[in-house]
């Protein structure tokens, strides 16, 4: 009840705020209505194809031999958006992304959407935003949210932010929902005589939904020019009762700072601790306590014709599972690193990518690497990456040997028509450790045999 009532009370007070500012500004000029402008669109549209030797660091005969060892796809994704500005203090988007479509699973002639091989389609950002007087602005809807370091929150959700701006600086408030799949009144299902054509979305009785068993992020940020630098000081919480009786509540304050170190040459910081509770969450139902850090920095270089990033990423993990206080960090699954298996491909997400297996298993990481290009034109890059990665908690792993992989990718990006129309080829190597056998194998967890992987991307972008 205390909790319902502190988000009422939030977002009465925010909107008391708007309208004391809109009343104090007495001198604004009254709005004319225009005639309503056509809405600006935007495109960004991948065909996607990879191939690997094998899905893990083990070559014994997996269980469905019949699928063989190796991995292989072909996928297209497109990410239509559309931004409507009827009157330059108003602002509504929508952006939907189709796929990522498998030419092998998914189906571009099924009707029947409760088949396995329809084509994918879901809505990633549905939000309006007004400026309001006095500088103040107001978003809210479904829409892309991430703290500073992006280590932390880094996902579409349903959230509010309100913000106030002066001089190139901007402060910040959010409260957001994470969606709860599990409680009633969240999803949808069948209705009832038609079970294959028509779904009937059970939100529409209001009374199923509850605060009381959703995870709730709520975050102040501020966003300071300092010269040529920017920095970003922030405290992120987390609600989380999807679970009511494993409730957790969790502080994450961040900081982020960028800005040029010397002429082509850009600095970014990152830090962030985690310290929070997670009530009945350890042994014989016992309270848990948190506390947890990340940070990464990141080196860029632009020298043409050659080009340079370095970049280093850690966060915390957990050696003893039953120790009354955690020390694993609550991991996005994102981060600077150019690694394409270490770390999230930013050519396309294969949501296995060996920092989030690491998150999973409570190990935390540690992670360099350095990114070398030379454009011999403007439009082609020919580039090599080197990255390495540890566990920084063995706990059930292999502690001799706290390697995840060695990872050597080359490669090679064509832009024959600028930013819009782009080609790249990579070929990748993974060295596993002891570490990362046990991590990924799913038989014979000592062997360490590499991985190959190819993988190409047609991109149109506008």
């Amino acid at each position: 009840m205390n909790r319902n009532i502190a988000i009422f009370a939030l977002a009465l007070l925010a909107v008391a705020a708007a309208v004391a500012v809109a009343v104090a500004d007495e001198t604004a000029p009254p709005l004319l209505l225009p005639v309503v402008p056509l809405p600006t669109f935007d495109m960004n549209f991948r065909n996607f194809v990879m191939y690997q030797n094998d899905g893990d660091f083990d070559r014994t005969q997996p269980l469905n031999a019949k699928y063989g060892q190796a991995v292989g796809y072909f996928a297209t994704t497109v990410e239509p958006g559309l931004t409507w500005t009827p009157i330059p203090q108003v602002t509504v988007r929508y952006l939907a992304k189709i796929g990522e479509n498998l030419w092998s699973r998914n189906n571009a002639e099924e009707l029947n959407t409760t088949e396995a091989d329809v084509m994918l389609f879901e809505t990633e950002e549905a939000w309006a935003d007004v400026r309001l007087p006095g500088n103040t602005d107001l978003r809210a809807g479904y829409q892309f949210m991430h703290d500073p370091t992006r280590m932390f929150l880094d996902r579409h959700i349903g959230a509010a932010v309100g913000s106030v701006a002066w001089s190139g600086n901007r402060i910040s408030l959010l409260v957001g929902q994470i969606p709860n799949a599990i409680a009633p009144g969240t999803t949808t299902q069948p209705a009832f005589g038609d079970m294959t054509t028509t779904f009937e979305p059970i939100n529409a009785n209001l009374n199923l939904n509850s605060f009381a068993d959703s995870a709730i992020v709520y975050a102040a940020r501020a966003d300071i020019a300092a010269g040529a630098w920017t920095v970003i000081p922030a405290v992120y919480g987390l609600n989380n009762r999807i679970d009511p009786y494993r409730e957790e509540n969790l502080f994450n304050p961040c900081a982020h700072a960028e800005g040029p170190l010397a002429p082509a040459v850009k600095l970014q910081l990152d830090a962030a601790m985690q310290a929070g509770s997670v009530r009945h969450g350890g042994v014989a139902d016992h309270d848990v306590g948190i506390l947890a850090y990340a940070g990464q920095v990141n080196l860029d270089m632009d020298w043409r014709p050659v080009r340079a990033r370095v970049n280093g990423m850690v966060f915390s993990g957990e050696n003893q599972p039953n120790s009354v206080t955690q020390h694993n960090y609550l991991y996005s699954g994102w981060s600077r690193s150019s690694t394409l298996m270490l770390s999230e491909n930013k050519l396309q997400d294969q949501y296995n990518n060996l920092d989030e297996v690491a998150a999973e298993a409570r190990a935390g990481m540690a992670l360099v690497d350095a990114r070398v290009g030379y454009l011999p034109l403007a439009s082609v890059e020919i580039f090599a990456t080197g990255g390495w990665g540890r566990v920084m908690a063995a706990g059930p792993l292999d502690s001799r040997d706290p390697t995840i992989a060695t990872e050597v990718d080359l490669g090679v990006t064509w832009q024959p028509y600028g930013p819009v129309a782009s080609f790249t080829i990579a070929g990748i190597g993974l060295w596993p450790g002891k570490s990362g056998a046990f991590l990924v194998n799913e038989i014979n967890l000592y062997e360490c045999r590499p991985i190959y992987n190819a993988q190409a991307q047609m991109q149109i972008k506008f």
